[in-house]
């Protein structure tokens, strides 16, 4: 998925400096000139819970790690007050990187606590601009926003800057099949192999091609043309029929003493007489002349 077209809205047009926020002093010899940037024991820091994404490298993690013990955090978190402690609004990766680095203290940006939403729409936000959310845990971020909270798809598309087929392609992540999800997420395939399979009708459908796909570690072009193979062998769904044709269908047939089938169209349409040997089509056509006759 590219995800690298910059967003029509950022972190920094949703964040509100807060007046008289509680907490620490802010540092005045700062470089972030313009905030007010505390720098706030991590113990004081509570993760949050809208907090989308789920899994954190531990690799990763220790890479930041290093990079803080050498340089410090160069961004703050973003955080609210809550109850004497703070809340995380975004910057979760960084906060868990300077424990592992041994700080006592982070930068952070206190702002007013947004509504439920809001965190989520921040969190959210954080995560995209840094581009490293996966596209699992942004399908169920989007969707705890409109369950939850009443938002649509066109007022995410705005708020996070994506086009209203990209945010349904995304929401539609979460119909697939589980053992299908745990590929996606352990990258095993892509998000384009995802959207592929979900052109697909059934979960079978769906789980068959994608064991073939990580089997034979098919290109996302390589799994469509699969797909379009699969959909090709398929037979032509059974067509219901109305009651009424049926019971014409049953009609004739006992008038015939043949197999009879109609196939309407609209106003329109044929009636097929089925039989088996010249005598019994000499016989219908008899029958047929005198039905008329009479």
């Amino acid at each position: 998925m590219n995800r690298s077209k910059p967003l029509g809205k950022g972190l920094s047009a949703l964040i509100q400096k807060p007046a008289g926020a509680g907490g620490p002093e802010p540092d005045s010899s700062s470089a972030f000139q313009g905030a007010h940037i505390h720098h706030l024991p991590l113990e004081l820091i509570n993760r949050n819970r809208q907090q989308p994404r789920r899994d954190f490298e531990p690799a990763e993690l220790e890479e930041l790690a290093q990079s803080i013990r050498a340089n410090g955090v160069l961004q703050p978190v973003l955080v609210f007050e809550d109850g004497g402690l703070y809340t995380l609004i975004a910057g979760e990766r960084r906060w868990r990187a300077s424990q592992l680095a041994g700080q006592k203290t982070i930068p952070a940006l206190v702002r007013e606590r947004p509504d439920e939403g809001g965190l989520m729409r921040l969190a959210l936000l954080e995560n995209i601009q840094r581009e490293d959310l996966h596209p699992l845990d942004l399908s169920n971020g989007l969707r705890v926003l409109i369950e939850e909270h009443g938002m649509t798809q066109e007022e995410l598309g705005q708020t996070l800057g994506m086009s209203r087929p990209a945010v349904s392609n995304l929401l539609r992540l979460n119909k697939l099949p589980t053992v299908i999800k745990v590929s996606l997420k352990e990258d095993k395939i892509s998000f384009g192999h995802a959207k592929v399979l979900l052109g697909l009708a059934t979960d079978d459908e769906k789980i068959r091609c994608w064991q073939l796909c990580v089997k034979r570690d098919l290109s996302v072009r390589q799994l469509e043309d699969l797909v379009r193979r699969q959909r090709e062998a398929q037979p032509a769904p059974a067509v219901v029929k109305p009651f009424d044709i049926l019971q014409a269908e049953e009609s004739l047939c006992g008038s015939l003493g043949a197999r009879v089938s109609i196939s309407p169209n609209r106003n329109r349409g044929q009636i097929r007489i089925d039989y088996a040997t010249r005598e019994e089509l000499d016989r219908l056509v008899e029958l047929l002349q005198t039905m008329d006759a009479s």
